[in-house]
C-alpha cells in the first residue's frame, strides 16, 4: 500500500489548516495587547463633552491673555486676571501623552495678576499638554498649550 502525502487535495488541506492555526495565533496576539485609552474614565468625559466645548469657546475669548514660559526648572503660567482674581475653582494638569506616571495636576488659588510660577526640577523631561481649567463668575473656561521640558 503505497499512500501519496504529497497529492494536491492533501497539500490543500494542510494549507488551510496552517491558515487557520495562523488566524488562532493572531487572534490570540491581539486579545493579549492592553487596550489604553487616552484616560481612565474616558467614557464619563465624553458626557460631559458639550460643557469642554462652551468651556473652550469661553477660554478662547482670552487667548492671548494665556500663556506659558519656561526659565530652568521654572515653569511661568500666565492667566487672564479677569478671571483669577475671584474664581470659584481653577487647576492646571500638566498632562504627558507618552507616560501617565508623569501628569501632575495642581489646584490653583486666587492671584490678583494672574501669575503662577512651578518648580519642575523633579519631572521628567518630556512634552506636556497644559490643561487650564477655571470656574469663574458662574461659567467654565478651558485652555490648552503645549511645553517640552
Amino acid at each position: 500500500m503505497n499512500s501519496k502525502f504529497s497529492h494536491s487535495g492533501n497539500i490543500i488541506l494542510a494549507g488551510f489548516a496552517m491558515m487557520i492555526i495562523f488566524m488562532s495565533y493572531l487572534v490570540f496576539r491581539c486579545a493579549s495587547q492592553p487596550a489604553e485609552m487616552v484616560n481612565d474614565n474616558y467614557y464619563e468625559n465624553e458626557l460631559q463633552y458639550q460643557d469642554n466645548i462652551n468651556a473652550k469657546v469661553n477660554g478662547d475669548e482670552y487667548m492671548e491673555s494665556f500663556s506659558i514660559t519656561i526659565h530652568g526648572n521654572k515653569i511661568r503660567l500666565t492667566l487672564p486676571k479677569e478671571l483669577t482674581t475671584n474664581f470659584i475653582n481653577a487647576s492646571v494638569i500638566f498632562y504627558c501623552v507618552s507616560d501617565k506616571t508623569a501628569d501632575i495636576k495642581m489646584v490653583l488659588q486666587n492671584s490678583s495678576d494672574g501669575i503662577y510660577y512651578f518648580d519642575a526640577s523633579s519631572w521628567k523631561r518630556l512634552n506636556f499638554i497644559t490643561k487650564i481649567s477655571i470656574v469663574s463668575g458662574g461659567k467654565k473656561y478651558f485652555h490648552e498649550m503645549t511645553i517640552q521640558l
